[in-house]
């Protein structure tokens, strides 16, 4: 009956290792995921922050023209 208990908890032992090594795997993957995702936003922040500055002095020349009044001369006006 001892020989029969002890194989009951050996084969316990081995499920739980077996869930740890699972829970252990989980988690694994969890990091990693997350990991990947932060890198992705990264690159994304990256990515935007250069096609913002590109955009902006690409559009500075443009904007430089609208910030000074045009030089209009009025017309001479002759008062008969």
């Amino acid at each position: 009956m001892a020989h029969i208990r002890l194989r009951s908890i050996h084969a316990q032992i081995k499920g739980a290792n077996a869930r740890q090594e699972q829970a252990l795997d989980t988690y694994e993957q969890t990091v990693l995921t997350a990991f990947q995702d932060v890198e992705d936003g990264l690159v994304a922040y990256a990515n935007e922050q250069t096609r913002y500055h590109a955009l902006n002095d690409s559009a500075s020349p443009i904007a430089a023209q609208w910030e000074s009044p045009p030089n209009f001369t009025a017309p001479a006006t002759a008062i008969s």
